[in-house]
């Protein structure tokens, strides 16, 4: 192919993989808050308010970002100047129904349709609970969960957290 558009970053430092998030592009900056850009010409739009780290995930109206050196995970509404509500984690998956979030002592599940209507409150949000150590890699496929812990590799029911196999792995 050809090239489309190009722009100079300046002191902008891009770490993780961008996201294509309808007329818009994601840039995960590392330490420093993802920068939001045109699709169609580059131009710059925004940044994300009180978001750092190498993951960005959009799925519908909403956007994530962390964890950066925080270690929270960040959701904001797609829409400029929509409130940020920040979670303690360190992995993040998301489908249409449930964000779940991974930190180092648990996994959550949590409703995203509740978290939109109770401003982001984690207890009253989540489906379920499930207690693991040291939580490293997260993966959804189907109607499964696949948590990579410090020891082991967990495969669980996406719909109830009910771990379904535990494949131990050496460190």
């Amino acid at each position: 192919g050809r090239v489309r558009w190009r722009r100079n970053l300046g002191n902008v430092s891009p770490q993780g993989y961008l996201v294509e998030a309808g007329a818009d592009l994601i840039v995960p900056n590392g330490r420093a808050a993802p920068r939001v850009y045109r699709k169609s010409d580059g131009n710059f739009r925004r940044e994300l308010a009180s978001s750092t780290g190498t993951l960005a995930v959009v799925s519908g109206d909403e956007s994530f970002a962390g964890p950066g050196a925080t270690g929270t995970i960040s959701r904001q509404e797609a829409r400029p100047g929509a409130k940020v509500v920040s979670y303690p984690g360190r992995q993040l998956a998301v489908t249409p129904g449930l964000s779940l979030l991974m930190n180092e002592r648990e996994l959550l599940a949590l409703s995203r349709a509740a978290m939109r209507t109770n401003g982001g409150d984690l207890a009253r949000s989540t489906v379920w609970k499930q207690p693991l150590a040291g939580g490293a890699a997260l993966i959804v496929a189907g109607h499964r969960v696949y948590a990579g812990t410090t020891n082991a590799l967990l495969t669980l029911a996406l719909e109830t957290g009910a771990v379904e196999q535990t494949f131990p792995v050496s460190a």
